[in-house]
């Protein structure tokens, strides 16, 4: 069985009590998916990436296959961690991607330099197809792909109206679409209460075209020494009513009031994001 030969963790959705989930990048250009049954490694194994990666090497064949399953041929317990009883199987599966494809520009995700980790699925990056640092959001695995298809349908809404970070291009992987690229807002910080007015006049922008936002917390008014922009539209709902923008609108202070940090930044496990 020919061998892979390197594997880079991508990112990694690891559970000590269900399946767990990982994206990897083999061999420089192939990118696959992987399944763990529970009980089968150390969950500390799962998610610290140089063991991980010792783990399947000698397991993942190379070969053309997008989805391994790793699992024990008998019932799953929580006890032996020999590995003569571990099993994978590989097969070819249809990934969705996003379908509402409306700009002009494709990125392939191998093209790019990922910087900075914003979130789990958000980064900053860098390409020879665009100038400059911007930011990349992304499925990571199929389960994500509606809400990126919808909050790439709501950039296509918003386009030209200067609401949002400019959409700069669709980002796919093997040959469907996962995400977007958008500009990179520079000196910006996340909204507070003395926030308010501006925040409501760029939310009034917004329900000028008949946009309700849907997740109108703090964190997703980025304040800039010139102006307000808004971001985290997959809530987003055109055609709202009058009610339902002023409601939303009604709410806004609550949201920037709010403490709970709901909304806020994800802390990364190391290795885990883009």
């Amino acid at each position: 069985m020919k061998k892979v030969h390197t594997i880079k963790l991508l990112q990694a959705s690891a559970d000590p009590d269900d399946i767990s989930e990982f994206r990897l990048l083999l061999d420089h250009q192939h990118i696959k998916y992987v399944t763990v049954d529970p009980y089968i490694f150390d969950n500390m194994d799962l998610i610290f990436e140089p063991t991980l990666i010792e783990i399947l090497l000698p397991l993942l064949p190379a070969g053309d296959w997008n989805h391994a399953h790793i699992f024990r041929a008998s019932s799953p317990e929580k006890s032996s961690s020999d590995n003569t009883e571990v099993q994978v199987e590989t097969s070819i599966q249809v990934q969705p991607g996003i379908l509402g494809i409306w700009h002009s520009l494709a990125i392939d995700y191998l093209e790019l330099e990922v910087g900075n980790h914003l979130r789990s699925n958000v980064c900053e990056a860098t390409c020879s197809k665009i100038p400059g640092r911007f930011v990349v959001k992304f499925a990571r695995f199929h389960y994500e792909v509606a809400r990126l298809e919808r909050e790439t349908t709501a950039y296509k809404w918003i386009d030209g109206h200067d609401i949002g970070p400019k959409f700069l291009g669709h980002v796919t992987e093997h040959g469907r679409v996962i995400g977007f690229a958008m500009s990179k807002i520079e000196e910006a910080r996340h909204a507070a209460l003395d926030d308010l007015d501006i925040c409501r006049q760029a939310l009034r922008r917004l329900h000028t075209l008949g946009i309700k936002h849907g997740d109108t917390n703090k964190h997703n008014f980025l304040i800039q020494p010139h102006g307000v922009t808004m971001i985290d539209l997959d809530f987003a709902q055109q055609n709202a009513t009058k009610e339902e923008l002023d409601e939303e609108l009604y709410g806004l202070e609550q949201q920037l009031a709010d403490t709970s940090g709901k909304g806020g930044v994800i802390e990364l496990i190391a290795g885990m994001g883009c």
